[in-house]
């Protein structure tokens, strides 16, 4: 179930028309909720979710379900809460928490490998607090590794939060302990210099969060305690999340409640590398507005989402923290979001619940950089795009709008047998949006037609994976060797399936049966010129014959019937033939005459 929903927080003043190829879509599923969604290197997304049971699927690029697994650690009582691309192995590492009510009541964090498949690979438990815990934030580590942020759950304590990094194996390398709780998915972020940056509650004491950079061995090198002194005072009752821009500073944002108030606010601020403040900002909208992710974008700005009264909001800030613009997500109703994280081309996926009071589904949003839902730009093949030398592939676009091809077709659909790039413009007449989709590449097999060679007293052909064989065109019914014993006089070919699935003809080859008288004594034709352009001859005899040009392989490349009872004179056309030794052959029911000539040009 597909649908376009979008409307504007505030006036747009950024113009529209210029098309580039970013596919977007809204992909619901009857699932009870999607923890997280992330794009894999080859343009596919990765999720996991929960319903009746903990799962991972897999998307196409065009947000279409390829599969689902359910992968198990230990029990069926687990949840995977985050989920990440893995390079070294070619699959996933997963966290989540995991019940053995056998051996513990209370839930424990564990991370897992899996493997393209989301089949499980391997696994462990990780420390968690007396009443257990959950790895809310996995991710890759560039030094071939994993990184988990670890919820760590007390009984009589506070709760605490730690960062462990772990080997491709799952062995420890280091741990650093957070302090306070309340770790999501968007808590943890690794910079190009390997410098994590771990978001949790300052201390026991204390409930404002703090942002702490680690060094590449899980050192301390800066930490950033949030202010609670706006208005006169504020509470914090979520966690901060942090994401990193193109020069290794950092972007933050929180969720602050002022003393007295019931009425929660977003607050973003900008910390260069050694956690030094640029800018800091607070929204005040009337209404309370949970700050959920930040994701850094061009031009030094970040975009930023929000949960404001069950509708999504996307704010995106300039370089100075000022608002550029903003979007607004309802869903099929009311909309609970989790997640959002960067795509490749520069996008947005997002994930969370929605639902209209009475149905409930998960979703996931794909967004362009303006964090908009463009019309469906996916386009499909009707096969594989490398084809065979006169045949063809269709291309096909989803349905329900206006279509303008590379082609300058208007059609949904259009067929493509020439090698090229090909894209469509879609326009959504309701919308007013249009979309380019990506471009799709065609290519054609470079092939070799097969030939034909005597062997002894076989024709045998050039090799192929299936052969049916011809006598002047005509199909011998059971003779799908790569070899044939020829019976009678004639033209023979063979039709051959290469390594590609291409279907391919040879030159037909003139096969003469012993017996048939060689005219000695009499000519059957005379060459009297030889040109660059063609060949002139004289016949001589009255039979109803024909004369033949054939290649050194035994390959007809020109036929002229004689008629007989008639001495006239021939032209054969050789323009396009190249320099070279040739035959000409004279072939009746009774006889046969050849002769070598050589063409120069």
């Amino acid at each position: 179930m597909k649908k376009i929903t979008l409307s504007a927080f505030v006036v747009m003043f950024l113009m529209l028309n210029q098309l580039v190829a970013q596919s977007t879509f809204e992909t619901f599923v009857n699932i009870t909720k999607i923890y997280g969604a992330e794009q894999n290197p080859d343009g596919t997304y990765i999720v996991c979710f929960d319903s009746a049971g903990s799962g991972i699927m897999k998307l196409d690029k065009c947000g279409d379900r390829m599969w689902t697994n359910f992968p198990q650690f230990r029990t069926s009582a687990e949840t995977i809460f985050d989920i990440s691309s893995d390079p070294y192995s070619g699959g996933y590492i997963a966290g989540g928490s995991s019940t053995d009510t056998s051996i513990n009541p209370y839930p424990q964090p564990f991370i897992m490998q899996l493997d393209a498949g989301g089949n499980f690979g391997a696994g462990r438990l990780l420390d968690g607090g007396a009443a257990g815990g959950n790895v809310s934030s996995v991710r890759i580590t560039p030094d071939s590794g994993y990184v988990a942020g670890i919820f760590q759950q007390a009984i009589s304590l506070v709760d605490v939060s730690n960062l462990k990094k772990v080997d491709l194996v799952l062995d420890d390398v280091w741990e650093f302990q957070g302090l306070g709780s309340q770790v999501n998915s968007s808590s943890v972020d690794i910079n190009s210099n390997t410098e994590y940056s771990f978001s949790s509650f300052n201390d026991y004491s204390s409930g404002a969060p703090a942002i702490r950079q680690l060094d590449i061995g899980g050192m301390i090198q800066n930490t950033f305690v949030i202010p609670d002194t706006f208005q006169g005072g504020v509470s914090f009752f979520s966690n901060a999340v942090v994401d990193h821009d193109a020069s290794d500073e950092y972007f933050i944002g929180a969720t602050l409640t002022p003393t007295g108030s019931g009425v929660s606010s977003p607050y973003f601020l900008k910390l260069d590398n050694a956690f030094n403040v640029v800018w800091q900002k607070v929204f005040s909208w009337g209404a309370s507005a949970e700050v959920l992710s930040v994701v850094s974008g061009p031009g030094n700005g970040v975009t930023c989402m929000l949960n404001r009264q069950d509708t999504v909001i996307f704010l995106h800030l300039d370089s100075q923290g000022d608002s550029s613009w903003s979007r607004t997500y309802t869903g099929i109703g009311s909309v609970k979001p989790n997640q959002m994280r960067r795509c490749s081309d520069g996008g947005y996926i997002v994930s969370g619940s929605t639902s209209n009071g009475i149905d409930n589904f998960g979703f996931i949003l794909k967004l362009d950089s303006l964090a908009m839902l463009l019309p469906s730009v996916c386009v499909q093949a009707g096969g594989s795009t490398e084809i065979c030398p006169g045949s063809s592939v269709t291309l096909t676009a989803d349905s329900g709008y206006q279509y303008m091809w590379s082609t300058l077709e208007t059609t949904q659909s259009i067929e493509v047998s020439s090698a090229g790039s090909y894209f469509v413009t879609v326009s959504d007449s309701v919308s007013g949006l249009s979309a380019q989709s990506e471009p799709i590449d065609v290519s054609i097999y470079s092939t070799t037609n097969p030939t034909i060679s005597l062997l002894v007293s076989l024709l045998v052909s050039s090799p192929a994976v299936t052969y049916q064989w011809l006598l002047n065109g005509d199909t011998l019914v059971g003779e799908t060797n790569s070899d044939l014993t020829p019976l009678v006089t004639g033209d023979y070919s063979v039709i051959v399936t290469d390594a590609n699935g291409c279907i391919l003809t040879s030159a037909p080859y003139t096969y003469l049966m012993p017996g048939i008288k060689e005219l000695e004594k009499v000519k059957a034709f005379e060459l009297t010129r030889i040109g660059s352009d063609f060949l002139e001859l004289s016949i001589h005899i009255p039979e109803t014959g024909t004369i033949r040009l054939i290649d050194v392989r035994g390959a007809v490349l020109k036929e002229v019937a004689i008629r007989g009872g008639k001495r006239n004179a021939v032209q054969i056309p050789v323009a396009d033939l190249s320099a070279g030794i040739y035959s000409l052959l004279w072939l009746s029911d009774n006889s046969t005459q050849s002769q070598k000539i050589l063409i120069g040009k």
